[in-house]
């Protein structure tokens, strides 16, 4: 009868998949806490991206347990630190390592960007060691 009146709400599974959800409910005598949502991309991407003196504690905390499943994740926010702090820190001096470390693993997306870089290295360089830019030589849109 209750699988009847699942499955006219849109329930999909079987009659066993329900009796072994609701033995739970027999073994504890309560429901069984909810699984929290996985958190979405674009929130893993943000936390990523965020400065570990902004991220919310228990943003913060979500993010080391994603970090912990996925080591290759937890290398390429490395990565993506790194590439942070030298431009926030004008540490050109550390371009050639960090091009080097992320060529020895596996990211491709990252081999590309690291590549653009190698191109364009002594902008690339200047760039991320002078604290001064060229915006006093450069022409207004309206001239």
């Amino acid at each position: 009868m209750l699988l009847a009146e699942i499955r006219e709400q849109g329930y999909i599974g079987s009659y066993p998949a329900l009796t072994r959800y609701l033995r739970l409910f027999r073994t504890v005598g309560a429901a069984p806490p909810a699984t929290p949502a996985s958190p979405k991309v674009r929130d893993v991407t943000r936390w990523i991206l965020q400065s570990p003196d902004i991220i919310d504690a228990q943003d913060s905390v979500r993010l080391k347990e994603i970090l912990f499943r996925s080591p290759a994740l937890d290398t390429l926010t490395g990565h993506v630190a790194a590439f942070a702090q030298m431009m926030i820190g004008l540490r050109g001096e550390r371009l050639d390592d960090w091009i080097a470390a992320v060529e020895n693993d596996d990211f491709p997306e990252l081999h590309s960007f690291a590549a653009g870089l190698k191109r364009d290295h002594a902008a690339v360089l200047n760039g991320l060691t002078m604290r001064h830019g060229s915006g006093a030589v450069e022409v207004p849109s309206d001239a």
